[in-house]
């Protein structure tokens, strides 16, 4: 079975290593000159102490490679689309599982070669991409300090992407098993996949841990570094909301203030510091950025135990109905 299994995918392994491998070293160079780029950034401003302006530097020339990196996103869903949709469904479609059943072969013994190899497979090229993609984005990471709290980045980096290829995959695999068609397995897959991440993204992933609130001077404020800013208000003496603070640098916005820190609003440290005399205050409720790997491993699990659920769907709609 794993020669059969090598010889029904092979065409689509020699591509996936060949895109990947021109990935890798794609993202390798650049990396390695973006962090020489920034080093250099920072030991030049070190000197004469104006590093306060180096979140500035972006990579200069790195856009495009910024499209590419986030467009990684889509991995998972292609293997799904390419490997897991049409695993079981182009066999049942055309009907050479029949051939198989015939020579001596069981059914849980095809399903158990097929689906193994091709999510072990699918694991492999997800953590390869978000590995190199992890490493790549470390200068960017480390500047900007919004990996936590970007959607795209927290997909496409750390542990994550390998869960997601791997639900990816088992998603397409139960959608091949329960329609018996190509066409309407990569359309669910794809569906699926994609609202489940946004669903997650947008209303279990700010909640996988209690949050911590806390109330601080404008002047000053500080939570942990790289913090996902859930709700972020500024509240006036008498505790009226007059604004917000989002994540970001200089994403604030307040009505209202008084004419003197008006007149300084441009600067988002001097009105703060004016606002502050006159007591005003933001109340946070925010994800601490040491939390970051915790949700991690928390959406990685969700994802892994809905594809073990799959692949025991699959496994029974396979024996079951053509038993």
């Amino acid at each position: 079975m794993t020669w059969l299994v090598w010889r029904q995918y092979r065409t689509q392994t020699l591509l996936t290593a060949a895109l990947t491998g021109a990935l890798v070293l794609l993202l390798v160079v650049t990396g390695i000159h973006m962090s020489s780029a920034y080093h250099a950034a920072l030991a030049s401003c070190a000197g004469d102490r104006t590093c306060g302006g180096l979140p500035l530097f972006n990579g200069g020339g790195y856009s495009a490679l910024t499209v590419i990196v986030t467009l990684t996103i889509a991995v998972p869903a292609l293997l799904g689309l390419f490997w897991g949709a049409p695993l079981v469904a182009a066999e049942l479609e055309q009907g050479t599982q029949q051939f198989i059943w015939t020579q001596g072969v069981t059914r849980g013994r095809w399903l158990a070669a097929k689906i193994s190899w091709i999510l072990l497979a699918a694991a492999l090229w997800g953590g390869t991409v978000a590995g190199v993609v992890t490493w790549w984005a470390g200068t960017d990471n480390t500047i900007n300090g919004d990996r936590f709290y970007n959607a795209l980045k927290f997909a496409t980096q750390g542990v994550v992407p390998v869960a997601y290829s791997i639900f990816a995959v088992a998603l397409g695999i139960a959608a091949g098993a329960l329609f018996r068609r190509i066409l309407p397995a990569l359309g669910v897959t794809l569906a699926g996949f994609a609202a489940l991440l946004v669903v997650l993204q947008t209303l279990a992933r700010p909640h996988y841990l209690p949050p911590v609130t806390t109330t601080l001077p404008l002047a000053g404020a500080s939570i942990p570094g790289s913090s996902w800013i859930l709700t972020g208000t500024i509240i006036t003496p008498a505790r009226q909301a007059v604004g917000y603070i989002g994540n970001g640098s200089g994403n604030w916005a307040i009505t209202g203030m008084p004419a003197n820190c008006n007149a300084v609003a441009h600067n988002q440290a001097s009105a703060w510091s004016c606002l502050s005399e006159h007591g005003y205050r933001a109340v946070l409720t925010y994800q601490p950025g040491t939390r970051y790997w915790a949700f991690q491993g928390i959406e990685s699990g969700i994802f892994l135990v809905l594809a073990a659920i799959l692949v025991a769907l699959s496994i029974r709609l396979i024996i079951r109905r053509d038993a």
